[in-house]
């Protein structure tokens, strides 16, 4: 069973080879029970494929995270040859996409990992259990973090006013 560190970086090896079947073959998630329990007889390289696109897309499908997945997508899944010209597909700043490349990486790592979690307190018979076992790094899911907001408010003095020759006048309170 791999530690939640090992399985994240499981995911994001998955990812940067997803194309590559030959080094998929060897990844570290197919022992996984997420993958073990979702083989049917087929490649378990395309199951693995499959169970990461499919997550993410389940994970993203949400408006405001089409960037994320559009980020996931153009680097991993149908990836562009630049990731300049993946930025500009999605119509963001490079930045923005490196910063939601990131998170959506982050995660959909994270929710593999939640994923993996259940599976093996359901094989286990145990309800799924909110303290993490022993070994393994404390999970907060993702609808329990605060979602962080910026505000801007615009500067306004209220009291005065500058006046086109550059003085200042009393304005009466409204």
């Amino acid at each position: 069973m791999l530690s939640h560190s090992e399985f994240k970086d499981a995911v994001k090896e998955a990812l940067r080879h997803y194309v590559r079947a030959d080094v998929l073959a060897k990844n570290a998630l197919l022992g996984s029970t997420l993958i073990s329990r979702s083989v049917t007889g087929g490649d378990p390289s395309d199951v693995l494929k499959t169970v990461i696109v499919e997550s993410a897309r389940t994970l993203f499908a949400h408006q405001r995270d089409q960037k994320l997945f559009g980020a996931l997508d153009l680097t991993y899944f149908n990836p562009v040859r630049k990731q300049e010209a993946a930025a500009e597909q999605l119509g963001i700043s490079f930045s923005t996409y490196r910063r939601s490349l990131a998170a959506g990486v982050e995660r959909l790592a994270e929710w593999l990992w939640q994923q993996e979690q259940k599976l093996l307190s359901a094989a286990a018979g145990a309800p799924p259990s909110s303290a993490p076992a022993a070994g393994t790094e404390a999970v907060i899911p993702l609808s329990t973090r605060p979602r962080l907001s910026l505000v801007v408010l615009p500067f306004l003095n209220r009291w005065r006013c500058r006046c086109a020759d550059h003085r200042f006048v009393e304005l009466p309170p409204r």
